[in-house]
């Protein structure tokens, strides 16, 4: 990792990365002391409720329904082709949905909603934020609304300062305009025409960085902290649980760390394919090996293209 926790908690650079752009790598910094805190608090009151917030749990599911690790897969995505395009306006409209993207995430602002619940002695909920009810019936709520009850329960936990990311990079002109189409990106200008709102490019680019370094302290926050598990232990279950003598284990995939947790006899984790037959034939299991899909997907990529097809194939049938 390029930078270290000091003496006083605070994460610095080993030494600075020139080949980033100044603006993100002073807002991943910047957003890391600001969120880590909220991480590292959360986990001390509740390794229970903790664990289930980064996974965000909601039952007996496996890996196939979490929307967010297709959102991390675009994020992806959409960096490698970025940096494969030389012409800045076609970068640029990469870029804006990327940020699009981003914003939108549901994950993230469950994530933040859950680790202050737990902060107020509060247990892991799965839908912090529920549809609204119309006239015309229900919707889901728009990041406007999610930051602003965020912020709300933020300042009754004290800690304010974890909110600021969020707040920082959030814009809902821009928001609006890259939704509903309605932008023009013109010279060095990104204009919104419904708001008669003109950005200059650069100032946009800025926008975008913090952004990005905001979702990936989200997402490099969340892989450290499930690392942290790197062995199945016994923790404690919440004061609120229905019976307070229940055992409850963490169960830990090597260089994931923790995948979920058993309780008694039953459990909740988000399971490979592979893992849920293994588990079938060892029903107690809580250690699991070396994630077998992502070894197999690093080879893949060392193969000439005519035989991907058939190796691919072949790891479908074994993992999946």
């Amino acid at each position: 990792m390029i930078f270290f926790k000091d003496v006083d908690n605070q994460w610095k650079f080993s030494k600075f990365p020139k080949h980033f752009n100044p603006i993100y790598a002073n807002s991943l910094l910047e957003y890391f002391n600001a969120l880590d805190p909220l991480f590292e608090e959360a986990q001390k009151i509740s390794d229970f409720e903790f664990i289930t917030s980064l996974l965000n749990i909601t039952g007996q599911q496996d890996v196939g329904w979490i929307a967010f690790e297709t959102t991390e897969k675009i994020f992806s995505l959409i960096n490698r082709l970025k940096n494969k395009i030389n012409d800045s306006e076609e970068k640029l409209y990469l870029l804006l949905l990327l940020y699009g993207l981003i914003v939108e995430a549901s994950f993230p602002y469950e994530l933040i909603a859950n680790l202050i619940n737990i902060l107020l002695g509060q247990r892991y909920t799965i839908l912090n934020f529920p549809d609204i009810q119309t006239r015309r019936g229900y919707r889901p709520q728009f990041p406007p609304e999610k930051i602003k009850k965020l912020i709300e329960i933020a300042k009754i936990a004290n800690i304010p300062k974890s909110l600021k990311p969020i707040q920082e990079i959030f814009n809902k002109e821009l928001r609006n305009a890259i939704f509903h189409s309605d932008y023009v990106i013109y010279g060095d200008e990104v204009r919104i025409p419904s708001a008669s709102k003109v950005y200059k490019r650069a100032e946009i680019i800025n926008l975008i960085n913090k952004t990005i370094a905001y979702f990936e302290t989200i997402t490099k926050l969340r892989s450290t902290y499930r690392l942290t598990y790197n062995e199945p232990k016994t923790i404690k279950v919440h004061l609120n649980f229905n019976d307070q003598n229940s055992k409850a284990t963490v169960m830990v995939r090597e260089g994931t760390g923790a995948i979920g947790i058993r309780v008694d006899n039953a459990h909740f984790a988000l399971l490979l394919p592979y893992e849920k037959k293994m588990l079938e034939k060892s029903p107690n299991q809580n250690y699991f090996p070396y994630d077998k899909i992502k070894r197999a997907n690093k080879f893949i990529k060392l193969i000439p293209k005519p035989f991907k097809k058939y190796l691919i194939n072949y790891f479908k049938k074994k993992l999946i």
